[in-house]
């Protein structure tokens, strides 16, 4: 038995609510698997349990049941014990096997027992089903008599008005029969049931909770498709108990892990070259982010939206309208989100040439990053390190133009970068070869960001990094020169060459 689940003696309740009030529940009518669904949605059960339950059969009962009807069927046995079952119930998914013949057992399928999704659309059923008539004498439908203590106000808000009315129109006002009275407290059980529900253990918030912080680091030493295909299953899987009401501190929890899942997601795209899909995701880790009304959370969210708006030769000007709202969004709280925001806006500004601007804001990246907590310098797509501080210094510095200077701060840069990372130090290097251009000596820096871009596995060549490295094309020496058309062009046609170099 789970932490958060019912008695059994709840669903024994319902059950027993259902058959006093004349409602047939033979496996093979609606009636009873409606049943199931209540009591899932009810008693914290999985859809499998809440089906054995239906049948008010205890674990081994289930099991010789099964045995008996395979037997009488003429069917192969099955080898399902009391212990197998059992583990069924509480999460472990049966093999092939063992799906077919719990699903035969119970007269249902893998969608309705929580195996798998229909994506077929719904239909309206019919307001008008089959007559039941309970030991009160009142008169209603099977499906809304089932379905209104079910809870399921998608399904049959039509059949549980018309069965309410039906019912308080046969009781002698002002009395109420005691099965009207009994339904109408169902009715109010399951919405408390649903307000106090959970899908989700808080031992499962607690891996996801992990699992973000763990594709977080990954982010930094891992190849980009394998961290996206990890970040993806596990937002697909955590999207599944978003989707149903949880209680207050849950529903917050997956919306934190939601944004920063979406986030990840949305950077990783970007580096591979899919902007207008990593917009959507962009947007979605806003959404969620702005759920829990954390500020650093919607900043670092906006913050990271803004940094990738400076590569694959997008206008600065986006960049630093993005990462003032970033700002504006953090408020006055010193986190990574605020940090990367103040660095991204020193970077743009060098882009676009304003000098003043870009120092004002790098030392205004400083002044943050002095107050931030540990938790929030861990070297990680959440964090702002101290390496990551460095390596904001030096690409500032770099488009500012000042050589002498930003190579002292390509050095202390990278010497801070450990050896399992490619990507941040690929760039340091390819801002080396950038001013090795400025000062006058094309053909040395072309071969320079070449070598780097061969040195690293190919997996991390980037649409980022390519991007980067055929900027270096266009930097004329700081005495104005540009390279030779020819020789511009044949560097251009090497980084091409290297995209899918193995």
């Amino acid at each position: 038995m789970r932490p958060q689940e019912h008695q059994p003696s709840c669903a024994a309740a319902k059950r027993r609510a259902l058959l006093e009030a004349g409602v047939d529940l033979s496996p093979v009518e609606r009636p009873l698997h409606a049943l199931a669904a209540q009591i899932a949605a009810c008693c914290g059960v999985l859809p499998l349990k809440s089906y054995r339950l239906a049948r008010g059969m205890r674990v081994q009962e289930a099991v010789d049941a099964l045995h008996t009807s395979r037997r009488d069927e003429g069917l192969p046995p099955c080898r399902l014990s009391r212990e197998q079952l059992t583990h069924f119930e509480n999460a472990t998914r049966p093999g092939e096997a063992y799906r077919d013949a719990l699903c035969r057992f119970y007269r249902t399928g893998p969608v309705q027992l929580g195996w798998a999704v229909d994506y077929s659309p719904r239909e309206t059923e019919p307001a008008s089903g089959s007559a039941i008539r309970t030991r009160a004498g009142q008169t209603g439908t099977v499906d809304a008599w089932v379905n209104m203590s079910a809870g399921i106000p998608e399904e049959a808000i039509v059949q549980r008005r018309e069965a309410l009315r039906v019912l308080l129109s046969a009781s002698s006002a002002p009395v109420l029969s005691p099965a009207l009275l009994e339904l109408l407290d169902h009715i109010r059980a399951t919405t408390e049931t649903i307000l106090g529900s959970s899908t989700v253990s808080d031992v499962a918030l607690d891996r996801w909770e992990q699992a973000a912080e763990t594709h977080g680091y990954a982010f930094k030493t891992q190849a980009p498709l394998k961290v996206l295909e990890d970040v993806l299953v596990d937002f697909a899987e955590l999207q599944s108990h978003a989707a149903r009401r949880q209680p207050l501190d849950s529903q917050k929890r997956i919306s934190r892990i939601s944004a920063q899942l979406a986030g990840t997601a949305a950077n990783i795209l970007v580096d591979l070259g899919y902007h207008r899909d990593a917009s959507a995701w962009f947007a979605t880790a806003m959404t969620a982010a702005t759920e829990t009304r954390d500020r650093a959370l919607t900043g670092w969210v906006q913050a990271r939206e803004a940094t990738v708006s400076l590569y694959h030769n997008r206008p600065p000007q986006i960049a630093i309208a993005i990462a003032a709202e970033a700002q504006a969004r953090a408020g006055g709280t010193p986190c990574a989100g605020a940090a990367l925001a103040a660095a991204t806006e020193a970077r743009a500004w060098a882009r676009l040439g304003h000098a003043d601007n870009a120092i004002t804001a790098l030392r205004s990246t400083d002044g943050i990053a002095a107050r931030l907590s540990t938790a929030a310098t861990a070297n990680s797509i959440h964090g702002y390190p101290v390496q990551q501080l460095a390596f904001h210094r030096e690409a500032t510095l770099t488009l500012v133009g000042t050589v002498d200077d930003a190579a002292e701060a390509q050095k202390a840069a990278l010497a801070l970068y450990p050896s399992g990372e490619y990507v941040i130090p690929t760039l340091i290097r390819l801002d080396q070869a950038a001013c090795t251009i400025r000062r006058g000596d094309h053909s040395s820096g072309y071969q320079e960001s070449l070598h780097r871009l061969a040195e690293i596995p190919g997996q991390f060549r980037t649409a980022l990094v390519i991007s980067r490295a055929r900027e270096l094309a266009d930097i004329p020496a700081l005495s104005g020169q540009a390279a030779p058309a020819k020789q511009r062009r044949n560097y251009l046609e090497a980084v091409d060459g290297l995209v899918l170099a193995p």
